[in-house]
Parts: structure tokens; C-alpha cells; sequence
């Protein structure tokens, strides 16, 4: 059996999620992980651009899980586009960020 190695610098993750219990779940999961660097918020535009203010390898957006009269599959939509138009904005002022 091999052991695992760890990486001298973990891999910075964002999640983001509009259900608190679903985000602290698989926050607390990923957390054990010595190889990531787990931060959580909510799914909001103006908090997430925040989040990514730090050095962030990976942003994980969940959708909704089931569509609801209120529209919540397009308030999340809503916030991809605008992460994406923010993140194109800061891609001309900053050639160093990379698209994967």
C-alpha cells in the first residue's frame, strides 16, 4: 500500500450554494481533505467575487436542485452569467488568470 502525498501547497477551492445544510456538509467533507483549502458562502454574486478576491484554483457554483415557481434555476443562471461577465472584466486588467 502506498502512502498518499500531500502537496506543499493546497489547492484553494470556493463553494458556493443557496441551501445552508448542503454547503456545510460538503464544506466539512472537503475540509478533511489535507490537499484542499476549503472556503464556503452563499450563492451571491457580490460575496463570491469577494471570495475569489483571494488566490482560488477552483469555484464550485451548485444549481438548485429541482425547479421552483420562484425561478430559482434562473437566479442561478443569473448569478453564472454575472460571475462570468466579472470574471472577462478582470481577465483584460489581469492577463495572469487563466481559463480552464
Amino acid at each position: 500500500m502506498t502512502e498518499k502525498t500531500v502537496p506543499s501547497h493546497p489547492i484553494p477551492v470556493i463553494l458556493a450554494d443557496s441551501s445552508q445544510l448542503r454547503l456545510h456538509l460538503l464544506t466539512s467533507a472537503l475540509r478533511r481533505r489535507p490537499e484542499l483549502k476549503i472556503e464556503s458562502c452563499p450563492v451571491d454574486v457580490d460575496i463570491i467575487l469577494k471570495a475569489l478576491e483571494i488566490p482560488t484554483e477552483v469555484l464550485v457554483l451548485a444549481r438548485p436542485m429541482r425547479r421552483t415557481a420562484t425561478g430559482r434555476i434562473w437566479r442561478s443562471f443569473a448569478v453564472f452569467m454575472l460571475l462570468t461577465l466579472a470574471w472577462r472584466r478582470s481577465f483584460y486588467r489581469n492577463r495572469s488568470i487563466v481559463k480552464l
